[in-house]
């Protein structure tokens, strides 16, 4: 004799917000792969630079272990605000490494509340890497007289938007004289950072100190907008 089924039992699982957990994690390694290529390949061009103005193997490590560990310092400011953007005052301060503690005596920060977007982040970072390195080799960090300015400010584009300038300027340090030959910091600070970020570079190496800047757009700021020429995060 054959069972007759007289009713059926169902029940409903919503798996919503586990569908958009996993697609979370899909887009996050395909970041994450994305940026993982991009970083090497950064890293292979810093690695052909360095050696290709290197006198020794020494003199490559040293060159080379700086940088990485310069790339390194932009990374950490990265990851620690979920890859967003950095804090340009806390990417400067990166950057100046064991140079660091002579904020308020020889190193002067001064500039607007701004944030970068990732990639500009890690050219700048690279930039102003090269600039405290070679000031404190050869220029005003290099004396206990030598004083470092750096600055940055927003100011209106002229069509509703925002440019960001960054200046380094150096006084009081050693004479200066334009290098001899153009190496690594010269491509990074020069060329590199000023085509990532669509933007204008000036390099002087006045007998007071080499100054430099970085005009760029707002495009690789993070999340704000101009109110009256002034900069209101979103």
């Amino acid at each position: 004799m054959m069972a007759a089924i007289c009713g059926i039992i169902g029940g409903a699982v919503d798996i919503t917000d586990r569908k958009e957990h996993e697609a979370r994690i899909h887009l996050l390694m395909r970041e994450l792969t994305h940026r993982s290529r991009n970083l090497l390949s950064v890293i292979q061009a810093i690695g052909r630079q360095s050696a290709a103005s290197s006198v020794s193997t020494d003199d490559f490590l040293e060159r080379f272990g700086a940088r990485l560990q310069s790339l390194a310092e932009s990374q950490d400011l990265l990851v620690r605000d979920s890859w967003k953007g950095a804090s340009m005052r806390e990417l400067v301060r990166s950057q100046l490494g064991h140079y660091s503690d002579l904020e308020g005596s020889q190193i002067e920060l001064e500039g607007d509340t701004v944030t970068v977007g990732p990639d500009a982040a890690q050219h700048i970072g690279m930039a102003l890497h090269e600039l405290a390195t070679n000031a404190a080799k050869y220029g005003a960090l290099s004396s206990p007289e030598g004083k470092v300015r750096i600055h940055w400010k927003l100011v209106p584009d002229g069509n509703g938007g925002l440019r960001c300038h960054l200046a380094w300027q150096e006084t009081d340090g050693p004479t200066v004289a334009p290098p001899k030959r153009r190496g690594f910091g010269h491509v990074v600070t020069k060329r590199t950072v000023a085509q990532a970020l669509d933007g204008t570079v000036t390099l002087a190496f006045a007998p007071t100190g080499v100054c430099w800047s970085l005009d760029f757009p707002g495009d690789y700021l993070v999340g704000g907008r101009a109110v009256e020429g002034r900069f209101v995060a979103a």
